[in-house]
């Protein structure tokens, strides 16, 4: 009998480490393929940014590795070492902070949540009491997104280096607190319902007001942040690389000019030698090569931004200057639809340019840098 009841322990064991061992091996395998799929390469990407310009840093992308399955063991390799690059220099950051610095990344992040999260956060407090201590058994999946709610409150300010980037980064606080948010406001909900098939018509009241108030805050904000003041002083989500004006006028004269075909439809100019300003430039040394393909090349990518995106999305082509005599006679003999420049260049034929063009300066951040926009009269 003992020998029976051990071989029947010994098999219940061995089913028992069999099962967990599938589980623990189905868990590895979903992780990884969520990696490689979340990671993985996916080649060009967007119109004007193509990647590898220099032709050394090609990896395996998710559609070739489609195309050609045998490539599967290289595209593992490189999608799995771009992560942990990508982990290791993001978690290089956080050895560089100090007390003082993170918090005032918290301070940031507490900031634009309060101002733009107000009802969703308190309706989260609501729902984590309720779920923690209202409930039996509280529920993992609430519970889990609380926990990573506050870990990203805690977590992100030690990776983000950007001033301001809080006020999209936020996004990883907002979106796990939505789960108990939803449990604060389904069970206040309930409460309205009973409270009015009880017949307790103050109560009710009180409940759809709240209901009502919350509602009316989250559309305001919205409508205020995101339409009405898209680019105050006060305004949390604003973070410091946004234009802070309308470049509608630019990009529709952009976008006309890129469906007419016009070669090229928009004109870099910037100085070279001496006059050659590294903060300032929109034009890039003529010497050197890029990493990333950004449209149009010869750009200085920091300085221009934010036009790069739009160029991309109307498909323009995008073409240099570092001459002030051969942007001269492109103005005389094939004059381009738009040209950019930087404030002050003394070595801009502005005699030249302005007979034929309008000019307009554009403030491309919320404070600190103007770009000025020639923009010929065939295009106003």
């Amino acid at each position: 009998d003992s020998r029976r009841y051990d071989r029947s322990t010994l098999r219940a064991g061995a089913k028992r480490t069999g099962l967990i061992g599938s589980k623990l091996a189905g868990v590895v395998v979903v992780a990884l393929a969520t990696a490689l799929f979340v990671f993985a390469d996916r080649g060009a990407g967007v119109r004007g940014r193509q990647p590898y310009l220099d032709g050394d840093g090609g990896q395996v992308t998710l559609g070739e590795v489609l195309n050609q399955p045998g490539t599967f063991p290289a595209f593992v390799d490189d999608t799995l070492t771009g992560a942990y690059e990508g982990y290791a220099d993001w978690f290089a950051k956080s050895s560089e902070r100090t007390l003082d610095t993170y918090l005032e990344f918290v301070e940031g992040f507490l900031g634009v949540l309060s101002t733009n999260a107000t009802v969703l956060i308190a309706f989260a407090v609501l729902g984590v009491a309720l779920e923690r201590y209202g409930r039996d058994e509280p529920r993992w999946l609430v519970m889990f997104m609380t926990y990573c709610g506050v870990a990203s409150l805690m977590g992100y300010p030690l990776g983000t280096d950007i001033q301001g980037a809080w006020a999209w980064v936020a996004t990883h606080v907002v979106v796990p607190l939505a789960v108990p948010a939803a449990v604060g406001v389904a069970w206040l909900y309930r409460e309205a319902m009973a409270a009015r098939v009880d017949g307790d018509d103050l109560a009710a009241a009180v409940f759809a007001v709240v209901l009502l108030l919350a509602a009316l805050q989250v559309g305001v904000t919205a409508a205020d942040d995101v339409y009405r003041n898209p680019t105050a002083d006060d305004n949390e989500l604003v973070q410091y690389a946004q234009p802070h004006e309308d470049l509608d006028p630019v990009v529709e004269t952009l976008d006309r000019a890129a469906a007419g075909g016009a070669p090229p439809a928009v004109l870099y100019y910037g100085p070279s030698g001496d006059a050659y300003d590294t903060n300032e430039a929109l034009v890039s040394k003529r010497s050197g090569t890029a990493f990333w393909d950004v449209r149009p090349n010869c750009s200085v990518w920091s300085n221009s931004q934010p036009m790069n995106w739009y160029f991309a999305v109307a498909d323009a082509t995008v073409d240099c200057e570092r001459s002030a005599t051969d942007l001269r006679s492109a103005v005389e003999n094939d004059p381009p639809p738009v040209i950019f420049a930087v404030p002050d260049d003394p070595t801009v034929p502005e005699g030249t340019i302005e007979a034929s063009y309008e000019k307009e300066v554009y403030y491309t951040r919320t404070i600190g840098r103007e770009l000025v926009v020639y923009t010929h009269e065939s295009w106003t």
